[in-house]
């Protein structure tokens, strides 16, 4: 294993590539950030930060019992280490395949790369090298603490003066609307907090530590987001993606390894993407 003190430079990089994100957002796009694929929609960044970073806070200072870490043979090190290398390929392919890809027709093949990279080639890694059991947890201990900050989350989302929630309507016919709410949840929600989340970082931390595996994760996942919601620029986009899907990035990874409960994180990502228009006509609005 390797000491998380030797990788604490990762930590450092990504808090330098969020401050210098976020300061090229207000000096080149007035300080907003585009917050959806969808609509052109911009919210204002220090809401951003509000949103999210108040319940970071809380769950930082959070008490938690690391969850019992399983002793390991070295040639299950070995194995992990492999998985661990592949992942890593396979969200850099995807990211790949995802620039290359002409802006026109990169939502034609957006869910294809994901199920691809995301989902196929880490089910042949798991097959060629098994999955390994990595830790045992208390069921009770999973939920005490982590519906606190995703129940702060959702009031500073949905109810906070700094609101990030849509006011757009979607113009499709609504079980249509509610089919692409599923496919998205599945194949957004529930495929990247299972691969970036549960499978990536859940490795990445045992060779490089918790806080460095978080910090790696969270620009991993942000930074693919570059080909799907434009700022403008491509340095604008970049530093968009980053100010916005890496806090929530950090956020989520330290809500994943603090509690390891992967139903708060897909009810935090869910929610992101989640249209409101199909509550506001269920209720006949």
């Amino acid at each position: 294993m390797i000491n998380t003190s030797k990788n604490s430079y990762l930590i450092y990089i990504t808090i330098v590539i969020l401050v210098v994100s976020s300061i090229w957002i207000i000096l080149s796009n007035n300080g907003r950030i585009i917050v959806s694929a969808d609509f052109d929609d911009s919210l204002l960044l220090w809401h951003h930060w509000l949103i999210v970073g108040l319940p970071f806070i809380i769950l930082y200072l959070l008490p938690y019992k690391n969850p019992k870490i399983l002793s390991l043979q070295e040639e299950e090190k070995q194995t992990l280490k492999s998985q661990t290398h592949y992942l890593l390929i396979a969200a850099l392919f995807y990211f790949l395949a995802l620039i290359i890809t002409p802006a026109e027709h990169v939502f034609d093949f957006f869910y294809i790369y994901k199920l691809v990279f995301l989902l196929f080639v880490p089910l042949i890694i798991f097959k060629w090298k098994p999955k390994i059991k990595l830790h045992r947890h208390s069921a009770k201990k999973q939920w005490k603490f982590a519906l606190i900050p995703v129940v702060v989350w959702i009031f500073m989302y949905f109810f906070s003066p700094w609101s990030s929630s849509e006011s757009n309507t979607y113009e499709m016919n609504f079980l249509i609307l509610l089919t692409g709410a599923l496919v998205s949840f599945l194949l957004n929600s529930v495929l990247e907090e299972l691969f970036y989340r549960v499978w990536l970082q859940t490795r990445l931390e045992i060779f490089l530590g918790t806080w460095p595996a978080i910090c790696v994760t969270a620009l991993l996942w942000a930074v693919w987001h570059v080909t799907i919601q434009s700022a403008g620029s491509f340095d604008v986009t970049l530093a968009n993606s980053i100010a916005n899907h890496g806090l929530m990035g950090l956020f989520l990874g330290l809500l994943w390894s603090k509690y390891r409960n992967f139903w708060v994180l897909i009810i935090v990502h869910g929610l992101t993407n989640f249209p409101l228009e199909i509550i506001s006509r269920l209720l006949g609005n």
